[in-house]
């Protein structure tokens, strides 16, 4: 039957499941099959109390399966420590909302939290849940995920629950007396505007799924319209047959107030009105018309929330086209740094996600930038620059980072007379002589690095290591040779390093880069060398194959290195070798 024509029986007799239909053998064996990557996300804000036990009861399970790869908390800067709950919990990523695209202000709302943490995540399946339910259990998620693994055809997915009405004042418990918007509203609203998709059980429901190919293309309401507004436009794009309700049992979570609903009601309302307008166009919705409701108990006018953000896929190519962000995964946004990445983000990496950040220099570092770093778990940082690289930056950013609560570790690459006049133009030279040169550059890296290498990899070694952030100065030669090394511990093939070695080449084209070509131009030995300049700066994928191959003639591999060269133990680089792994995180 063509999608576009399923009728409502039809769909309640195919497409409605329960989440015991599905197993976790049989989704793990199919995820397996299939060669799925599946991300969960979680919008956050002040659920401290409930956050744990969602990551540990709904979703760890389906970790330890290999069903779920990563889960990612997209935190409001919540003042109840929620990001600190969620990182105890384990096997989590935290993000905060304004880190992620930073240029469009502040998050507005949980459907602009989706809609950044879709941006600034990967997986082909991503689940979305809520963060206060009170009752968590596997079947949340394993029931939302089911369809979509199972079904090739099935491209969105929501969950339908009993939700009982539990009254803060009484013991009282109403059993269907829950989702009163839903009730009162969105159910009147669908069966009158689009009664196909008047079977779905909670329309609103805050637990849904889909593929990341129908996510991209939609629009996204920043507010409580985010429900309603993406499930009429995947029934558009995709047809009731692409669409799957699943019975995930009973879910309990905090009860607003019934005028706090008021607001909710008038949004969902607002948003499916714009749905119903002719020429509709969930890509080209900006929120210009501003709407609000006149609430008689607050004197007074509130503003509805009716900004939509676009298709993440249009405002990707749109921003990267106009040179506006850098690709998100694996790149965060950290104020005041440059290039700060997860070196693990990379959907084909095997190094453990959330473990080693890379970046340049951090001597512009914001307030804000040192709250990102605490909420994504950085507790050390290993700065690989010289001390007369340091001159000028003064204390500022050791007192910056003692108040936020992580340690600054000097472990220079090279001493200070590397930086003396002659020795410092030999290696740029080495720099603007393409991959031979570059081989020769970070082979004397690697001999002049071990110990401060040997401190990255004894922190690597602890029980349950702390995430880390690596930095030299561009963020790109000594610290791309730091990661190199870790790369191969956790077993990532050469192309994978290289990719993600050459991320860096993206600064070559931006101010940074410009404003590093015209300082070199003027250096000796390079002075009017435009192509000489150009592969100083540049971070070509041949440059760390050529270094691959060389460092494996030279030592043989990466364990024969941290042996005889850094001088670590078997014990110390096996526990290292074992932390590092994307796998260390299901132990």
């Amino acid at each position: 039957m063509d999608q576009k024509t399923m009728d409502l029986p039809t769909w309640l007799d195919t497409n409605r499941f329960t989440h015991s239909d599905f197993t976790l053998a049989t989704l793990a064996q199919t995820v397996q099959r299939k060669n799925l990557q599946i991300t969960v996300l979680i919008p956050a804000k002040e659920v401290a109390p409930t956050i744990g036990n969602i990551i540990q009861k709904t979703i760890h399970p389906l970790i330890a399966a290999q069903i779920v790869h990563k889960l990612y908390i997209i935190d409001a800067a919540s003042a109840d420590h929620t990001a600190s709950a969620a990182h105890s919990a384990g096997h989590t990523h935290i993000l905060q909302r304004a880190s992620i695209a930073p240029s469009l202000g502040p998050s507005l709302g949980k459907g602009d939290a989706l809609w950044r943490g879709l941006l600034a995540t990967d997986g082909d399946i991503v689940a979305f849940l809520d963060g206060d339910t009170q009752d968590p259990v596997p079947a949340h998620l394993l029931g939302i995920l089911g369809p979509l693994i199972m079904f090739d055809h099935i491209s969105l997915v929501k969950a339908c629950f009993n939700r009982p009405f539990r009254a803060s004042h009484a013991d009282v418990v109403r059993p269907h007396d829950g989702g009163r918007v839903t009730e009162l509203l969105a159910r009147p609203l669908l069966n009158r505007y689009w009664p196909e998709l008047a079977g779905f059980g909670q329309p609103l429901a805050g637990e849904f799924a889909g593929r990341r190919a129908l996510l991209e293309e939609l629009a996204f309401p920043v507010g409580y319209g985010v429900e309603i507004g993406t499930l009429v436009d995947a029934y558009r794009a995709v047809g009731l047959r692409g669409l799957a309700d699943v019975d995930v049992g009973q879910r309990q979570n905090t009860h607003q107030e019934l005028r706090a609903l008021t607001v909710m009601a008038g949004t969902v309302l607002a948003t499916a009105e714009r749905r119903r307008s002719s020429g509709h166009d969930t890509n080209t919705i900006h929120g210009e018309k501003t709407e609000r409701m006149y609430l008689p108990w607050e004197a007074g006018y509130r503003t509805l929330e009716t900004v939509e953000r676009p298709a993440v896929r249009e405002y990707r190519e749109q921003s990267q086209h106009e040179g506006l962000v850098y690709p998100s995964p694996p790149f965060l946004a950290v104020e005041g740094v440059r290039m700060f990445r997860d070196v693990g983000a990379s959907s084909r990496a095997c190094l453990r996600p959330g473990l080693v950040f890379r970046s340049g220099e951090l001597s512009r570092v914001t307030a804000a930038g040192l709250e990102t770093l605490r909420d994504l778990g950085v507790k050390k940082v290993f700065d690989l620059r010289s001390p007369v690289e340091m001159e000028g930056e003064g204390h500022h950013l050791s007192i910056m980072a003692e108040e936020a609560g992580w340690e600054r570790v000097a472990a220079p690459v090279f001493p200070d007379e590397a930086w003396q006049h002659d020795k410092r133009s030999a290696r740029l030279q080495h720099y603007a002589n393409a991959a031979e040169g570059y081989t020769e550059a970070y082979l004397q890296i690697l001999q002049c690095g071990v110990r401060a290498f040997e401190g990255v990899f004894q922190h690597l070694a602890q029980a349950d290591p702390s995430p880390i952030l690596v930095h030299c100065t561009a963020g790109k030669d000594r610290t791309g040779v730091t990661a190199m090394l870790i790369l191969l511990l956790a077993g990532c093939d050469d192309d994978t390093i290289a990719d993600e070695y050459a991320l860096n080449d993206m600064d070559s084209n931006r101010s940074w880069g410009v404003r590093a070509t015209e300082r070199l131009l003027s250096q000796p030995g390079l002075r009017g060398n435009v192509a000489a300049v150009e592969n100083v700066v540049r971070a070509q994928k041949e440059y760390m194959l050529a270094t691959l191959r060389r460092f494996r003639q030279e030592y043989g591999g990466v364990e024969k290195y941290l042996e005889r060269m850094v001088q670590l133990d078997g014990r110390t680089i096996r526990a290292a070798k074992g932390n590092v792994g994307e796998t260390a995180q299901l132990d």
